[in-house]
Formats: structure tokens, sequence, C-alpha cells
């Protein structure tokens, strides 16, 4: 088997579509078909069943996928050994969108600044994928706030609390350091992450670790997007509850009284081997 054969596979069996795995890894959608077809041909197997105009890995394919990436791994690791700064390599990053914003961006600088030539690609992905992605290999290093440790090198690096929050110009911002009565903030509007973008929560926590069963909110905007949140708690439209480290000077934190809840999470990176590439003892 060829490594480029490996490799070409690899962005193909992730995307489970020759046309998308054309474009990341830009090389022509004939050469990965050639690909594919040399290592059926040599394996005398079928790595890949044809769904309608969709295809999708076989048994025998998922296996490869996995064996695939740890093989390329492994010859990334030697190169890297070898060549030192001078390594070109491609080193994914993968966490939920704030996560990737506040984490992830520092930890490609700390990569950069050791390995110039590296291409870093920060993935946004959600938490309930990181598992299977780490695992698979198509994440090298992941940032969570699952408590995931089975099967997995993993290591905390930082504990966050979440805060109630407004911008300068809210009504509530000028309270000042004094206490604000739950009762009083539920009087104004929230915003509200309509998907997990703020990392995993407890089962009786709302996507965003408020308390809605307990104290109900104005959850007047609902939102995927990370900046659309900012941007309305800047302006001074509505209450935020975030984690700690998105709290900026543009926000006012409020001293809430009356409320016995918090959402707290424990921030981790999570590789599948840490030895399995040298890159990461620099950020591990």
């Amino acid at each position: 088997m060829e490594i480029n054969d490996l490799k070409y596979f690899a962005a193909v069996a992730k995307t489970e579509n020759i046309h998308k795995a054309s474009e990341e890894i830009s090389i022509s959608p004939g050469s990965l078909s050639k690909a594919v077809a040399r290592l059926e041909s040599e394996l005398q197997i079928k790595l890949f069943d044809r769904v309608g105009r969709n295809i999708k890995l076989t048994t025998e394919g998922k296996f490869l996928k996995l064996r695939a990436n740890e093989i390329l791994g492994l010859e990334e690791k030697t190169r890297i050994d070898i060549l030192g700064q001078l390594a070109s390599f491609r080193a994914v990053i993968g966490a939920p969108e704030t996560l990737l914003s506040f984490y992830g961006v520092d930890l490609a600088k700390k990569i950069k600044s050791k390995y110039p030539l590296a291409q870093i690609e920060l993935l946004e992905i959600d938490e309930s994928k990181i598992e299977s992605k780490v695992k698979t290999g198509e994440v090298h290093l992941a940032i969570t706030s699952k408590n995931i440790i089975k099967d997995f090198d993993s290591r905390k690096i930082a504990d966050i609390q979440f805060l109630t929050v407004v911008g300068n110009g809210h009504p509530l911002a000028k309270s000042g350091k004094k206490k604000v009565d739950v009762n009083t903030v539920l009087e104004y509007d929230f915003v509200s992450p309509k998907t997990p973008i703020l990392g995993n929560t407890e089962s009786a926590q709302s996507l965003d670790g408020w308390r809605d069963d307990k104290f109900p909110r104005k959850r007047s905007f609902l939102t995927s997007s990370l900046k659309t949140i900012e941007t309305l708690v800047c302006q001074g439209t509505v209450v935020a509850y975030l984690p700690d480290y998105m709290v900026s000077n543009n926000y006012k934190v409020l001293n809430v009284s009356g409320c016995p809840y918090t959402c707290k999470q424990k921030i981790r990176l999570v590789t599948k081997d840490k030895k399995m590439f040298g890159w990461l003892n620099h950020v591990f």
C-alpha cells in the first residue's frame, strides 16, 4: 500500500464524499477515485458502497479508515521526530465554537511558534461527535467540556464558571456591585443558544447552563452564532449567561442573589495517544 493512496482514501473516508474530499485536500476527484480503486484491487475488498448518489464505508472500509489514520499518524510522527522545526504537517484541533475560539486559537499559535511550516485546521464540531472523531484520527487534539477520559489521553486545562452578564448600556449595568435579585433579572430579555455552542451542560440545565425549569427566562433571542450573542450583549439589548472566559470589558457581570444554581465546566484537552504526534508535547 502506498502512503499517498492511504492519505487519499482517508480523506474520502472522512467525508464519504469524493468531491468534498477533493476540495479539502486540493486533489482532483479522479485521483482520489483511482487511489481507492487501487486499494480495493490490492486488498481484494470493497471499501465503499454506493447508496443513491452517496457513498458509505463498508465494514472493511471502516476498519481500513481506522488503520490508515494510525499508519499516517506514525508516518507523520517519524517525519517530525527527524526534521524537528522544519517538519511540515497538518494538525487538526476540534471543539465546539466557543472553546475553539478561546482555547483553540492559543493552541494553534503554540504549535505554529514551534513548527512554522505546520498547517493547523481549526474544526468546529459538536461535542457529541468528539469521541468518535478522536478515535478515528480525524481530530488529533480535541477541546471539550465533556468528561472524556477512558481510552484517551486527557488533561484538564481550566475550571469554568458561568456568569450573568449585560452590556454596559443595559439598564441593569447601573446596579454596579450591588446585588440584583434574580426576579428583577428575569424581567429582562435574554439571549440563549439554540445549539450547544457553549459546551456540555447538565441534564437539568438549558444549553447555556441556566436552570429554566426553576427560574424561567424570557428567551427573546435564540441563535447558534457566538458573534450574534456577543453583539446583542454589547449593544445592551439582552442579558446572557456565559462562561467566564467570554467576559470582556464590554460586559458587566451581575451580582445575582436569590438563585442557588450555577453552571460549572471543566475544560479538557483530549487526544487518542499523546505519544502519537511529536508536536503534542508542546501543548499537551
